[in-house]
């Protein structure tokens, strides 16, 4: 491939799968474009569509449209050049999320009768339904304004509550060996 044409995503749509195909293997090199929004600043229930959504080509246009506060339509506007970075950088920053949640929201002492019973493999099949279960206190009807928070101050909130189970844990620990 010689040169590329800066075509809107809609005529981008449109090519044969050959040119798509040509044109994807040089695009995915383009680096990373700014976003609007920062995803830690959507709403919980943002990123998590994001994170279920990001590798269904299907579901792409959505992606971008949610990140960009814009028209699935004027996605479908956006030029080649500046619609595959905004998903490579989308891409970044949800690998960078779910990084920092691994790393920073696994409790240091594991809950011994909870892993006896495999309490963390029977419920992981609930997915974000565990984390809202429990910030809700149990109560479905708060379920919609959990989700409506931003990832960021929800994130927040299981970090102090992961911190203050570990100090908990480490005091009990301490009791018991006084």
């Amino acid at each position: 491939m010689d040169s590329i044409k800066n075509y809107s995503l809609q005529e981008f749509l449109k090519q044969s799968p050959k040119v798509i195909e040509d044109y994807l293997n040089v695009l995915k090199h383009l680096e990373e474009g700014k976003l609007k929004t920062q995803l830690a600043d959507l709403t919980l229930r943002e990123v998590e569509l994001l994170k279920k959504s990001i590798d269904d080509e299907d579901e792409i246009i959505n992606v971008v449209s949610i990140v960009e506060k814009l028209s699935e339509e004027q996605v479908l506007k956006l030029k080649i050049l500046e619609f595959f970075p905004l998903v490579k950088a989308i891409r970044s920053q949800l690998e960078k999320l779910i990084a920092r949640e691994e790393n920073n929201l696994t409790p240091k002492f594991p809950d011994e009768k909870f892993e006896l019973v495999e309490g963390g493999k029977r419920l992981q099949r609930f997915g974000i339904w565990n984390v809202v279960n429990s910030l809700a206190g149990g109560d479905i009807l708060k379920f919609d304004a959990i989700l409506n928070l931003k990832y960021d101050k929800v994130f927040t909130k299981l970090l102090l509550d992961k911190e203050l189970n570990d100090i908990q844990h480490e005091i009990s620990k301490r009791n018991k060996q006084y």
